[in-house]
């Protein structure tokens, strides 16, 4: 029984890499081969499914964009081992192969501004390779696997503190607004690398005679896809800490916080059809009250 299988030399890549791998045939009996061919193809695609109508013309249609970002292909003959005598020349003509496992070579670069895979609520970015051997007159093997690629390594970012207050300097949720309790938070920069750790003061000022629990802490990722017009927008990635509060019954304290940023997210980006963005929400868990929340936008490379 013949088969086709790929092979890539890494388990992920890196964008600007050189991806390298190497196709490799095995046949049972002479086989005529025309070609072997390799294709790598990588695009952006969201997707948002609206409905449409109502009664006997209700119906849901699912919107899409897609954004090419690789397709390239390439014919290996010529690359096969000389004893096999082959012309690299040779368009249209068959190659016999004899019985055995025969291994071609490949390689291909990834675009610098290759996106990193992801696979979200309305948005995906992925990559695709694909193998065939082609036989004339009868079915051609075909492999194909999924290219990983992983986000650049980040560079060093120099960012200027940032304050946040209920009264002047972040975004407060209408919920988190109290007459009685007022804080404010200090971070010493907002852009961040994947696996850093975010360390940060709160300021508070408590008139309200309720006792302050916990410093509750939420990193998450906000998707925003658009598609056909239609755009969405959902929370894909999150992770949240809980800080106990020290000195909870004083009407003015101050305590530090950290929260790390995981290694494995995608980082901030922003794309034709869909963006990642992150933010830091920062609340207080108030005794017998409505929690008081802020929050900021950061970067994430």
């Amino acid at each position: 029984m013949s088969k086709l299988e790929l092979v890539l030399s890494q388990e992920s890549y890196k964008p600007g890499d050189k991806v390298e791998g190497n196709i490799l045939l095995s046949i049972d009996k002479e086989t005529k081969v025309r070609d072997i061919v390799i294709e790598v193809y990588g695009e952006e695609y969201t997707h948002i499914t609206r409905t449409h109508g109502s009664g006997k013309n209700k119906r849901t249609v699912t919107h899409t964009e897609h954004v090419e970002i690789i397709d390239e292909s390439q014919s290996l003959l010529g690359q096969f081992d000389k004893t096999f005598q082959l012309d690299p020349y040779a368009k249209g003509k068959n190659t016999i192969l004899p019985v055995g496992q025969h291994c071609f070579k490949f390689s291909f670069q990834l675009p610098n501004d290759a996106a990193p895979t992801y696979d979200g609520s309305n948005a995906e970015v992925s990559y695709e390779i694909y193998a065939k051997a082609d036989r004339p007159w009868r079915f051609d093997l075909k492999a194909e696997d999924n290219i990983r690629v992983i986000p650049a390594d980040a560079k060093e970012t120099t960012t200027q503190s940032t304050t946040l207050e209920e009264k002047s300097g972040g975004k407060i949720m209408p919920q988190a607004l109290s007459p009685d309790i007022k804080m404010s938070v200090q971070l010493n920069k907002t852009a961040y690398k994947r696996g850093e750790t975010i360390e940060g003061k709160l300021i508070v000022n408590n008139n309200s005679g309720k006792s302050i629990r916990n410093i509750l802490l939420s990193l998450y990722a906000n998707e925003h896809a658009e598609a056909g017009g239609y755009t969405e927008d959902s929370t894909v990635m999150e992770t949240s800490e809980k800080v106990p509060v020290t000195y909870s019954d004083l009407n003015y304290f101050e305590q530090t916080f950290k929260i790390q940023v995981p290694n494995d997210i995608i980082p901030t980006m922003s794309k034709k059809y869909f963006n990642i963005n992150w933010y830091l929400n920062i609340g207080l868990d108030v005794a017998k009250a409505s929690d008081l929340e802020t929050e900021t936008d950061l970067i994430i490379t």
